[in-house]
């Protein structure tokens, strides 16, 4: 396989991209935490540190917003508080409001 290119070896192997899976790894794990699957302290960590629209908030999108803090440096950009907001903010409200990980 070393001479098939890497989509095609994808494909052929039934995988998806890294991108894709580091994604859908990131909004599982944001789920968790603000669902409080976790521990109540690491929930309440991330939380201090993205912190929810108010509720009477009028947008599109679901009822769990998070809000979308600027950096002045391209490090904290990166972080995983700031990478996952815009993610976040674009699934339904059905998907957010899951009962279980696997609805979600």
């Amino acid at each position: 396989m070393p001479k098939i290119s890497y989509p095609d070896r994808l494909r052929k192997l039934k995988v998806p991209t890294s991108t894709y899976r580091r994604a859908r790894g990131d909004m599982i794990e944001t789920y968790k935490l603000l669902s409080r699957k976790y521990d109540d302290q690491a929930s309440l960590q991330l939380k201090s540190k993205m912190s929810s629209l108010p509720s009477d908030y009028k947008t599109r999108g679901n009822s769990g917003k998070l809000e979308v803090r600027r950096c002045k440096y391209d490090l904290r950009k990166y972080l995983f508080s700031n990478r996952i907001t815009n993610m976040w903010n674009s699934l339904p409200d059905s998907v957010v409001m899951a009962d279980t990980v696997n609805q979600f």
